[in-house]
């Protein structure tokens, strides 16, 4: 049996975790960055004579800010395994590294929260 095998696989289920948030995360700024057109035609926004639908300005910024933000979900939760394993092989005490980790990567899933409140704030206020 691998010694603190419980240790690893704990770390190794947090990190997945955080992975798939950020797969969630990406594929919803994705969504926000393509159908963004398709808002615009729903809600009737769209002049009726012009033909091609472009996707808005907001729609871009705000799928791609959330697209990079999961991005950086994944390299921050990925520093944080690879730190975490060497901290279970070397078996030190170590208490404040996954608490800073941890508070960054839920900072980052607010900054998520707050790209998609301003983006449905602008859909239905109706700023564009």
């Amino acid at each position: 049996m691998i010694k603190r095998f419980t240790d690893y696989a704990a770390n190794e289920r947090t990190y997945l975790a955080w992975v798939r948030t950020a797969i969630a995360i990406l594929l919803l700024g994705f969504a926000i960055e393509k159908l963004d057109i398709f808002f615009d035609e729903f809600a009737h926004t769209v002049p009726a004579d012009e033909k091609a639908l472009r996707p808005s300005f907001e729609g871009q910024v705000t799928g791609l800010a959330i697209i990079g933000v999961g991005i950086l979900i994944i390299i921050g939760a990925t520093i944080r395994f690879r730190h975490l394993q060497k901290l279970i092989a070397s078996e030190k005490e170590e208490q404040d590294m996954p608490a800073k980790s941890n508070l960054i990567l839920d900072i980052l899933v607010f900054v998520i929260a707050g790209f998609a409140a301003y983006y449905l704030f602008v859909k239905v206020a109706g700023l564009t």
